[in-house]
């Protein structure tokens, strides 16, 4: 098993926990580079039954080669994740739960969003109060976290803090044709202001193959739930729930328990 990410590291050690007990595998979150350096991850290799990759193209492009008659691998293509809210229904909790959204492992992985597009009029005592729910719940975990980055993610954060437009501290308004709302976050929260669904409708029809999570409002966003189920979003959920997805909740091409857990005598072993 190769990932890339913490959330990711987090989902499958968790899925390994509760339903892998009698699978052999080991999972890896090393750079590809440096597991060329060592003979216990070629020994692995060598006894892998089935190869579990998370990543980009590239990290497939890589894995790719170690795939046989004997040995598959199986995709994780990249995906991202996005919330969609109205801005005349955003109560201090609902407000509270996208903000814990993106605190969670601080933007990074297929389960922390990128975004949140909110539908309605750009609000100056909105912002306000998504800052001060920010710096009360999550500033000192976030400052923290920012602290122990190596330098090279310290010089990203700098740039982005730079060349991203801030409506106040920890929150970032961006619009959707912004070269910058992909840039990973740090801990921060990414606002885009949209007028009607038919934005969104667009947004969805270009990228909705690399879509994996959507986060809305159950209790009053039946359009915008519509909308997801006529593109057949891979996972909706409730807002506030994105990064713990039950392990049956599919939200990619790939089918989980059909690696994890199968007859015994079918499995040697596992990466």
């Amino acid at each position: 098993m190769y990932v890339n990410t913490l959330d990711e590291l987090f989902l499958v050690q968790n899925v390994f926990d509760y339903y892998g007990e009698n699978v052999e595998k080991k999972i890896f979150a090393t750079h590809h580079d440096m597991l060329n350096l060592s003979p216990e991850w070629r020994n692995y290799i060598d006894a892998a039954t089935d190869i579990v990759v998370y990543g980009d193209e590239r990290d497939m492009e890589v894995w790719r080669e170690y795939e046989t008659v004997e040995r598959h691998v199986w995709e994780h293509n990249y995906t991202f994740s996005f919330g969609i809210i109205n801005a005349e229904n955003l109560p201090r909790t609902l407000i509270n739960e996208v903000c814990f959204d993106f605190f969670c492992y601080y933007g990074e992985g297929r389960l922390a969003p990128k975004f949140y597009f909110v539908i309605g009029e750009y609000s100056k005592a909105l912002i306000e109060k998504f800052a001060m729910n920010m710096s009360f719940n999550y500033s000192n975990l976030i400052n923290d976290y920012r602290s122990k980055l190596p330098f090279t993610r310290k010089s990203d954060l700098t740039v982005g803090v730079l060349s991203n437009p801030y409506s106040a501290k920890f929150i970032r308004v961006d619009h959707l044709k912004s070269d910058t709302i992909f840039d990973t976050l740090y801990g921060d929260v990414r606002l885009i202001f949209v007028n009607d669904l038919d934005e969104i409708e667009t947004f969805i029809e270009k990228w909705k193959d690399h879509i994996g999570t959507v986060a809305i409002n159950w209790d009053d966003d039946e359009d915008v739930l519509d909308l997801l189920e006529e593109y057949m979003v891979p996972r909706i959920c409730h807002v506030g729930d994105m990064q713990f997805p039950d392990f049956f909740e599919q939200y990619d091409a790939v089918d989980d328990f059909n690696i994890y857990v199968r007859d015994d005598s079918d499995i040697d072993g596992l990466i």
